[in-house]
């Protein structure tokens, strides 16, 4: 019965499949019927990963591009979020200090502040000397983009693995207004907004864009009672665009980001081998209490965990269009302080002066503890189609 009743629907489709080819072949094509030879075309999306702004499809980089609209839609505002989107891309986020780079398994150890990464990040054309200078939420973002691979020809050093180019938006001259917030469990919200339009006439624009970002911690110390692994994040940034004829622009930036977040307990995952029988009877010796949750949501620190870090930055961008070729200059200082809940001091070798943990270290004659600042300056000219004559580029 099964089989007659499958034979007998199939006929009846096909009859009624040829019948209705047979009415809509006499049928006359209506007026706004698509052309035979047209078809949906995709998007351009232009990048600056070879210093000048060109296709992304003539690049002959292997390069992963993400617009800034496709990471607010996705609710993505992390550093560490890009894994979902940069193939051959690990970011590991330590806590606010320190965060890792990794491109195609090549990175280094993010545990150590002084470390630089093997893969470069670059703001707004200014080198990040340290990975956690990034470590912000990313806000009022136009692109991110991942070149894959060596690049120090364009970029200098320490772009073994590859570049990570970070650029914001900038100011327009067309009134422009954003706003979006956002809430979740554990007490999570987030506001970002930002503002853009004319100053005065078609000369100056200017752009100002803000974020704030809550959480309450999910992870319980039952020895004080203490709930960790919250965040606290603000983040201002500030823009100026000058300019003065079709040929010359020059743009000015100003940004800054803090942190104070009870962070970053992590809970036991296992004793180890034999029901972990040493670990166990180690603790039990020294007077301490082991906590196994299967949620991995409660310890027993009885520690301040708390990290607190204030950073700024300031940049200028002088673009010059002289005939074919294009003349940009770019200074940057981007610089971060640190502040750790516990540590020991920080002894200068050189100079025998003893700071307190978390002291801002940016002091130009004492260069070996010289870690929280830095400074990054570019000349590059190009010529038609992107041809490069000059470039120099000294971060430090």
């Amino acid at each position: 019965m099964f089989v007659r009743l499958s034979v007998l629907s199939a006929t009846a489709f096909l009859l009624a499949s040829a019948a209705w080819a047979a009415d809509n072949a006499s049928a006359p094509a209506p007026d706004d019927a698509p052309d035979a030879g047209s078809s949906d075309q995709i998007e351009s999306v232009t990048v600056s990963a070879r210093r000048v702004t060109e296709n992304v499809q003539s690049v002959p980089i292997p390069i992963a591009v993400v617009s800034g609209n496709a990471l607010e839609n996705a609710g993505q505002f992390r550093l560490e979020e890009l894994n979902q989107r940069l193939p051959s891309t690990n970011v590991q986020f330590g806590n606010p200090r320190q965060t890792s780079i990794a491109v195609r398994g090549l990175g280094n150890n993010p545990a150590n502040d002084a470390l630089e990464s093997s893969v470069g990040v670059f703001l707004d054309n200014v080198y990040l000397g340290r990975p956690g200078m990034a470590n912000v939420d990313l806000f009022d973002l136009e692109q991110v983009a991942l070149l894959r691979g060596p690049q120090g020809t364009l970029f200098g050093k320490n772009t073994t693995a590859g570049v990570l180019n970070l650029q914001t938006r900038q100011p327009t001259f067309q009134p422009e207004y954003r706003f979006e917030t956002s809430g979740g469990n554990y007490g999570f919200y987030q506001v970002r907004g930002s503002v853009s339009g004319p100053l005065y006439d078609d000369v100056l624009a200017g752009r100002v864009s803000v974020n704030r970002s809550r959480q309450d911690g999910f992870v319980h110390d039952i020895t004080d009672g203490r709930d960790l692994n919250g965040y606290n994040r603000d983040g201002v940034r500030g823009q100026l665009l000058l300019k003065l004829a079709e040929a010359f622009t020059l743009r000015l930036i100003g940004d800054y980001n803090r942190e104070n977040s009870d962070c970053c307990a992590s809970a036991l995952y296992s004793p180890g081998p034999n029901g972990g029988t040493v670990y166990l009877n180690f603790i039990r010796n020294i007077g301490g209490k082991v906590v196994l949750d299967p949620d991995y949501r409660t310890v027993t620190l009885d520690t301040r965990q708390h990290m607190a870090v204030n950073q700024g930055s300031g940049s200028a961008e002088a673009n010059w269009q002289i005939g074919e070729y294009k003349l940009k200059f770019v200074v940057g200082s981007p610089g971060d302080e640190p502040a750790a809940a516990s540590g020991p001091d920080v002894v200068c070798g050189s100079c025998g002066t003893t700071y307190p943990a978390g002291t801002l270290i940016c002091r130009p004659d004492e260069a070996d503890i010289r870690t929280a600042c830095s400074r990054s300056d570019t000349i590059r000219a190009a010529g038609p189609a992107g041809r490069r004559w000059l470039q120099r580029q000294a971060p430090g």
